[in-house]
């Protein structure tokens, strides 16, 4: 039985009662750390194969292909995203709904899964956590700021709702096609 069939059968209740295990999404000092400790390769997958590790996390955020080669979300913050969701947003000073409808949301065009498919199937005898991380708080957060959001929310809902429609819509639309062409080869979304 390969670790996919083993963790289906106890999502399914179908279980023999042997837990199954996922070591998670590594940082890169954790991987370097892991590595060291276990004297492996320095890499997520050489770790997570020395730790058994029955599930993959295979990411489609970076399957957006801007133009520019900017991620679904970065083409359009016009400013520069710190450490911090306190930094004021691209909307820190939007007013109208106008201006939330003229922005530049992204173009569903440029989304490419080929290379997350490929990762599929590369790990095909592993559960795999996948699709795109639907982010849609923590995107209105750097479209505002934190705290500006936070006082949006309360002044100008209809600007904050109009702003989540389009990442949701964005989110939404993106994970359908996603899955649609991952067919069986996507076991869980991830999100």
């Amino acid at each position: 039985m390969t670790d996919r069939e083993h963790l289906l059968r106890i999502l399914r209740r179908k279980n023999n009662g042997a837990p199954g295990y996922w070591c998670g999404n590594m940082g890169d000092e954790t991987v370097q750390k892991c590595a060291k400790v276990y004297g492996t390769v320095e890499s997520k997958e050489a770790v997570a194969v020395f730790l058994g590790s029955q599930c993959r996390q295979v990411n489609a955020d970076d399957c957006y292909k801007h133009p520019e080669g900017l991620s679904a979300f970065q083409q359009y913050l016009g400013v520069p995203r710190g450490k911090s969701h306190a930094v004021p947003g691209c909307f820190a000073e939007v007013e109208t709904l106008e201006e939330v409808e003229r922005h530049p949301w992204p173009n569903l065009d440029n989304l490419n899964f080929s290379p997350c498919y490929a990762d599929l199937e590369k790990y095909s005898d592993k559960l795999c956590l996948t699709g795109m991380w639907s982010s849609i708080w923590k995107a209105a957060a750097d479209f505002f700021g934190l705290e500006n959001l936070m006082v949006q929310m309360y002044a100008e809902p209809h600007l904050v709702e109009a702003t989540l429609l389009h990442v949701a819509d964005y989110f939404v639309e993106a994970n359908d096609r996603f899955f649609a062409g991952a067919g069986d080869r996507a076991d869980a979304l991830f999100s």
